[in-house]
């Protein structure tokens, strides 16, 4: 097995109407239930998928003491859930300086997401992890733009 047959295996489990591809950059793209985006990349030199998720941009920086607060309050509860993965199911949450976007990432070699229904439970557990933290954030993910018509994958999911 390789990692397009798996990928290709995983549109089968979600019931896909049309099979998912990486592209020549090993990357996918979906959208599920037009509210969140879940990246898959594959690294084929060590081979490991990483599958990532943006979940919310970090209010701007405030001298406003209740905007202070809520800020630190949010901070502690993410730095909190990542210790020891503990409320993450595994993943990680990390924030990107430059655009102040925080994002989850789950990181698994090809041994671990090879065995049957692997892949997609990994896959499940982190969009329902996505689900939970992108709601606790004061403004929500950027939503993927829809290619078109051909793009819709049983009115759940849109490969890109």
């Amino acid at each position: 097995m390789n990692i397009d047959t798996l990928i290709a295996d995983l549109a089968k489990q979600l019931q896909l109407e049309d099979s998912l591809q990486l592209d020549e950059h090993g990357y996918l793209s979906l959208e599920v239930n037009d509210t969140l985006v879940v990246n898959l990349q594959w690294h084929a030199a060590d081979e490991h998928l990483i599958i990532f998720s943006p979940l919310f941009k970090l209010p701007d920086d405030s001298e406003e003491p209740e905007t202070l607060r809520k800020q630190n309050t949010l901070l502690k509860m993410l730095l909190g859930a990542n210790l020891f993965w503990q409320e993450t199911k595994g993943g990680t949450l990390s924030l990107d300086n430059d655009s102040g976007w925080l994002w989850l990432m789950d990181k698994y070699p090809f041994s671990v997401i090879a065995p049957a229904g692997v892949l997609s439970q990994r896959l499940l557990q982190h969009i329902e992890t996505v689900k939970a933290y992108a709601e606790k954030g004061p403004e929500p993910a950027p939503a993927r733009k829809q290619v078109g018509d051909d793009s819709q994958v049983n009115n759940q999911w849109i490969q890109g």
